[in-house]
């Protein structure tokens, strides 16, 4: 394919300057690379912060130029009132931005990708859409990405959204996100031991993700104390990989519900040791209802690691759009003690047609592959 000349990106994403270099999200930065190499350059508009995130991030590739549109703001809610004010001057500045556009993609939703696919609404540019997160979203995502969600619904083909949900509409999609290359998959998957299936005693279970309050770890904690009180299995220890702002909290929790010995936390790793983790792990639990894709869900897949997810919320419908490669569990304590007790009496040829799943799945989510729907997706934004 000949490169095009010049995409416009609108991005509510968090970006980062280091040493002359701008950082992001590092899922969402490998697939941006896969436009770069569509695009000759790439105007990204977007927020610049000053702090670290949390996540792991990487560089974006160098033919992206960044524009700050100076939107600020903290999570407290004078923060959220306070960015939502400045986000109101934004439709003035996107329509000259959406003008001028070649060829133009919001990554959704968001304050900034809303009022981007307002006045888009009226404007009736070309646009691809990445939806990332559940759609329609759920209502804990807010009333703007609601707002948002419902202009896309009455979108006509030149907005051509791709989203992880399957939408009766023809300019609707259903991507999923690529992690891996199909020798990144390779090489995971030929280097992941798992010699601890045939001892349910060594089983690992691990939760990766932050300690935030859309992942729901406290529905772990509670669960757990439910199944040492109805099993009396002292030995389950389950490894909560990551950091954020419910630490503290959950510390405290695992200390009033007397757990200390069955919870380890981890803190946050890079990248490469959490799939360093997951290869050695037999489960990953994931208790959130609000999640997006959950990227380790493809990340335990290709680590041969089977998920266990909550039977509420995206992370469910995900896994159910990919054959349903793990276990589901209702959200409760209850539900949590029973489907640990289920993990551990796992067949192995059960275990194994999981795993055959799981690899069926991510072979079919390679990068390649999202470069060329991603082209298919360009060439009918062409034809219109």
């Amino acid at each position: 394919m000949i490169k095009k000349d010049r995409l416009t990106l609108i991005a509510h994403l968090p970006h980062i300057l280091i040493e002359g270099q701008y950082h992001s999200y590092e899922p969402y930065v490998r697939e941006m690379k896969l436009w770069s190499e569509l695009f000759e350059t790439i105007d990204l508009y977007t927020e610049v912060v000053y702090d670290t995130p949390s996540f792991s991030i990487i560089s974006l590739p160098s033919n992206m130029i960044v524009h700050d549109l100076g939107i600020r703001g903290g999570g407290d809610k004078i923060s959220r009132i306070k960015r939502f004010l400045q986000t109101l001057v934004l439709p003035f500045r996107l329509y000259h931005i959406i003008k001028r556009a070649s060829y133009l993609h919001f990554r959704s939703p968001g304050y900034t990708t809303f009022f981007a696919n307002l006045v888009n609404y009226f404007f009736k540019r070309k646009v691809i859409v990445k939806w990332a997160t559940s759609f329609p979203p759920q209502k804990a995502m807010g009333r703007i990405s609601n707002w948002e969600a419902k202009l896309l619904m009455k979108s006509s083909n030149n907005t051509q959204v791709m989203c992880y949900n399957d939408i009766p509409k023809s300019n609707f999609h259903i991507f999923f996100p690529a992690l891996f290359t199909q020798r990144e998959l390779y090489e995971i998957s030929s280097f992941t031991d798992k010699t601890n299936w045939s001892d349910t005693s060594r089983y690992r279970f691990v939760c990766v993700g932050r300690l935030h309050p859309d992942k729901n770890i406290e529905l772990i904690l509670y669960g757990l104390r439910r199944y040492l009180d109805q099993t009396g299995d002292d030995n389950l220890i389950i490894e909560l990989i990551g950091d954020g702002p419910l630490r503290s909290k959950l510390e405290s929790l695992v200390k009033d519900l007397k757990i200390i010995k069955n919870i380890k936390f981890k803190g946050s790793l890079p990248f490469n040791e959490v799939l360093n983790e997951l290869k050695t792990a037999n489960f990953l639990i994931m208790p959130g209802v609000n999640e997006g894709w959950g990227k380790v869900i493809n990340e335990s897949l290709a680590a041969k690691c089977i998920p266990i997810v909550v039977n509420k919320g995206n992370g469910a419908n995900v896994l159910k759009l990919m054959g349903s490669p793990g276990l589901f569990f209702e959200a409760s304590a209850d539900g949590f003690s029973q489907i640990i007790q289920v993990a551990q009496e796992l067949k192995k040829d059960k275990i194994d047609h999981f795993i055959q799943l799981g690899d069926r799945a991510n072979s079919s989510m390679t990068l390649e592959q999202f470069q060329q729907k991603l082209i298919h997706v360009l060439d009918s934004l062409d034809k219109l």
